[in-house]
């Protein structure tokens, strides 16, 4: 190689390294990723929702289907297009309200039409949603062609979700969308003010803010069965969820900093840059440090629970996390969204179908 082809082959090496990040859980996939995501682009495209083109093509491209299919692996084939249209309705929330194409440094605003949505969510059939929309879109007129078309793509998602479930099993996911909209109305009010969080209070916020809470609760729904409620609401059982949701964002905040470096401060790597006065990839790795300490924190925690209960609901659902939290990662690690590859030195990283070793 000459001197040109080996400075232009060192200046093309990714700058920096991804951690190795813990995952020893197994790594199913569902067999019918292709015909969730043939399935989603269909229905979004049937509510308008694919009709702006700032969001459009991140959402066909960002094959909603395949994580699905990881995150998802044990559902049925309805239960796992149910899933990825509600990924792919809860996308269009981000992008078109959450973003700064909607309302993102407006909380005030935002919250407002979260109360709109709400009202949905909770009675998908029973609520007529029309006044406050009508409202809504006099005074946001940036987004009243949006509103039409998400309005009749959440009471369709809303209601296909309560056919599948019962009660209890769609209380818990309302609960779990409630706390996502809280959690990203905190996220409105730092770009409102630009201020970048401290790591406590970025790490509560990032619990919450991924909508881990009602993603879970779709697990049991999207395969067809109900974990009793009593082990849902057990105390042990709400920190393994609190955890789970946490250590996915992590995942995502890991992958996605390449992408948001010096765009954002919503991400782990630049908070901890921020706070610690750390370079890039110390603060990546220390971001490493935190999420391996949460899936420790998870499997001890796991273990515990495991050991009280011998329902095989209760512990289906516990074996199904595994895949929710482990196809997380390995979705992340392929998606074109992020560009591990590309951005990345993968030399240290867990690849998927690998495990990591138990501690």
């Amino acid at each position: 190689m000459s001197t040109v082809e080996t400075v232009t082959a060192e200046a093309a090496a990714p700058a920096l390294v991804l951690p190795h990040l813990f995952h020893p859980f197994d790594t199913p996939v569902h067999p019918d990723a292709d015909r969730a995501e043939a399935d989603l682009l269909a229905w979004m495209n049937g509510h308008g929702l694919l009709d702006d083109p700032r969001w459009a093509n991140g959402i066909r491209h960002g094959k909603v289907g395949e994580y699905c299919s990881r995150v998802y692996a044990h559902a049925t084939f309805d239960g796992l297009c149910t899933t990825s249209r509600a990924y792919g309705w809860i996308f269009a929330i981000d992008d078109g309200l959450c973003s700064l194409h909607g309302v993102a440094r407006a909380p005030g605003e935002l919250g407002a039409l979260y109360l709109w949505l709400y009202e949905m969510i909770a009675d998908p059939t029973g609520h007529d949603p029309a006044p406050l929309r009508a409202a809504l879109a006099g005074r946001l007129p940036h987004l009243a062609a949006f509103l039409p078309a998400l309005q009749r793509a959440t009471q369709d998602i809303c209601a296909r979700i309560a056919a599948a479930s019962t009660r209890v099993q769609y209380a818990r996911w309302v609960a779990g969308m409630m706390t996502f909209l809280f959690s990203t109305l905190w996220e409105t009010g730092r770009f409102a003010t630009d201020v970048v969080p401290g790591e406590a209070e970025y790490l509560s916020g990032r619990t919450y803010n991924g909508c881990g809470e009602g993603a879970f609760a779709l697990i049991d729904i999207a395969a067809g069965y109900e974990a009793p409620a009593a082990f849902y609401a057990d105390e042990e059982v709400e920190r393994l969820r609190k955890l789970s949701g946490l250590i996915l964002c992590l995942c995502n905040d890991i992958f996605s900093y390449p992408k948001e470096a010096g765009e954002s401060s919503s991400n782990l790597v630049c908070v901890l840059m921020h706070e610690r006065g750390l370079a890039p990839q110390a603060a990546l790795d220390a971001a490493a440090d935190i999420h391996n300490g949460c899936l420790a924190r998870y499997l001890d925690l796991e273990k515990k629970v495991r050991a009280r209960t011998d329902d095989r609901a209760s512990l289906r659902l516990l074996d199904e996390a595994r895949t929710y939290i482990r196809g997380n990662y390995d979705w992340h690690f392929g998606s074109p969204r992020y560009g591990a590859a590309k951005h990345y030195d993968l030399s240290r990283a867990l690849r998927p179908g690998q495990t990591s070793a138990a501690t």
